[in-house]
């Protein structure tokens, strides 16, 4: 099965009617999901790095604020539209879990166990991004979530990979 998710990623711009229309904008174009990301600046950065750059401290408002994942998560449903979004920090996990369809994981993060542990905990559907991973990494996060029971795995883009990777255990 092939589903077209539309990427809004922070284009959101902080601003809640416009999360909302990239929602409607994505059904309109007949996109299956919308994806955002959570993610908090101090959590992304070493203090070091934000207390010398300040282009690295511009970007907190490219951050997608928690308040906005209730409605966000309505107007999916109202419009039959999957929600996921990729959480980079562990409490994101928590903090998405009442309001999305599945959580995606970045391909640079595979090596981050804890956060697959925690995703797959919740029983909802882990996509994985492969794009910067190497073979081994893509490996050992599928290890990572089947270790605790999840049978639900899809590969963000290179899903002949990870077949053959499930096909050999």
């Amino acid at each position: 099965m092939v589903k077209f998710i539309a990427e809004v990623s922070s284009n959101h711009n902080g601003d809640l009617s416009r999360c909302l229309k990239f929602i409607e904008a994505a059904k309109d174009c007949g996109c299956d999901g919308v994806k955002f990301q959570l993610f908090k600046i101090d959590e992304l950065f070493a203090p070091e790095i934000l207390a010398k750059s300040e282009e690295h401290r511009k970007r907190k408002k490219w951050e997608l604020p928690v308040e906005f994942l209730p409605e966000i998560s309505r107007k999916c449903k109202e419009l039959d539209i999957e929600f996921i979004c990729t959480p980079f920090y562990l409490d994101a996990v928590d903090e998405l879990k009442p309001y999305v369809d599945a959580y995606k994981i970045a391909s640079y993060e595979l090596l981050w166990h804890d956060l697959f542990r925690k995703c797959a905990k919740t029983s909802k559907p882990v996509i994985i991004s492969t794009g910067m991973a190497t073979l081994n990494e893509v490996k050992s996060a599928i290890t990572a979530i089947k270790i605790i029971g999840r049978r639900m795995l899809d590969s963000w883009q290179n899903k002949e990979i990870s077949d053959d990777i499930i096909r050999t255990w």
